[in-house]
């Protein structure tokens, strides 16, 4: 009675995980046979739950690179494009 039910994640399915990434499912099979993505099995089906699909897209992350300083510092010449809007752009930060 004092203890309580355990939570269960969301799962969802091999396809909804990789509509959710912008992937084919074939690639997140490819990289489940790989053991490259967590998953889970239950018999013949695979799911995924949605707190892994986030870890991986944290993990994954790539940082953005300031190209004003870039094309500055090293001496090119040409047309530097100017820094999106919301994503401060100072020197050396990158």
């Amino acid at each position: 009675m004092g203890v309580d039910a355990p939570s269960y994640e969301e799962k969802v399915s091999l396809r909804e995980a990789a509509d959710a990434l912008g992937l084919s499912w074939f690639t997140i099979r490819a990289w489940i046979r790989d053991r490259r993505f967590p998953h889970y099995r239950c018999g013949r089906r695979i799911v995924i739950s949605r707190s892994d699909i986030d870890k991986f897209l944290r993990d994954n992350k790539v940082a953005v690179k300031c190209r004003n300083h870039d094309a500055s510092e090293s001496g090119r010449t040409g047309r530097i494009s100017a820094p999106m809007k919301g994503i401060p752009c100072t020197p050396g930060a990158d």
